[in-house]
């Protein structure tokens, strides 16, 4: 469903003078998540690792981290929520 966003975009050889970031959401695995009481990460967890990265190297830089959930099952459970308690 993001592949095509994915590989639309390349990786910037040069970063200067960057304004805003926007990184896809993917890295949580929701329902282990749940089940651990503990945010648990999947195989896409460098998206997460790369925000904060790319948040200390562009301090003056916004930072969007985008997310949306394919599951009809878990569809109340954003990311973000995950996050609150964990990290903040």
């Amino acid at each position: 469903m993001i592949y095509p966003l994915e590989t639309r975009f390349s990786k910037p050889a040069n970063m200067n003078g960057v304004d805003e970031i926007i990184v896809l959401a993917g890295g949580v695995n929701r329902k282990q998540s749940i089940f651990q009481k503990d945010i648990q990460f999947n195989n896409q967890a460098e998206r997460d690792v790369k925000i904060l990265e790319l948040g200390l190297a562009y301090p003056e830089s916004k930072l969007m981290h985008v997310e949306g959930s394919s599951s009809l099952k878990f569809i109340s459970d954003r990311e973000r929520d995950f996050y609150f308690g964990v990290i903040f």
